[in-house]
């Protein structure tokens, strides 16, 4: 819930906000506010599993999820390189994020199994 109420916080509060503080030329689109919170909101999701991870020992696991992210880079910088709308960058990013988070919730679920397991019996 704290992801999607981000998600939806930034996309309706940073433009006015933005347009606010550097003026209306600054102002972003909602569409490219709506896919920046949406990529903040799956590091939000990404971050318990993460935090998880770390506590159990698995501390390969944050940046076994995290080269999604980074190879998000190559098309978001081919399209920054292409003269492409920021909106097809910011697209790239969210789906590196999302990507990532989807990575480490099945390394998580993989590792944690066997500890649910002996919880529950």
């Amino acid at each position: 819930m704290l992801a999607l109420g981000f998600a939806t916080g930034f996309a309706l509060l940073a433009p006015p906000a933005i347009a606010l503080v550097y003026g209306a030329a600054f102002r972003p689109g909602a569409d490219l506010a709506l896919v920046l919170g949406l990529a903040a909101a799956c590091r939000i999701l990404r971050t318990p599993h993460s935090q998880l991870a770390v506590a159990t020992g698995r501390t390969g696991d944050p940046a076994r999820a995290n080269i999604w992210r980074a190879g998000a880079l190559v098309p978001a910088f081919a399209f920054a390189a292409l003269g492409q709308p920021l909106l097809a960058v910011a697209l790239a990013a969210l789906a590196g994020e999302a990507l990532a988070t989807f990575r480490a919730h099945v390394l998580l679920r993989r590792n944690l199994t066997p500890i649910s397991e002996g919880i529950l019996t």
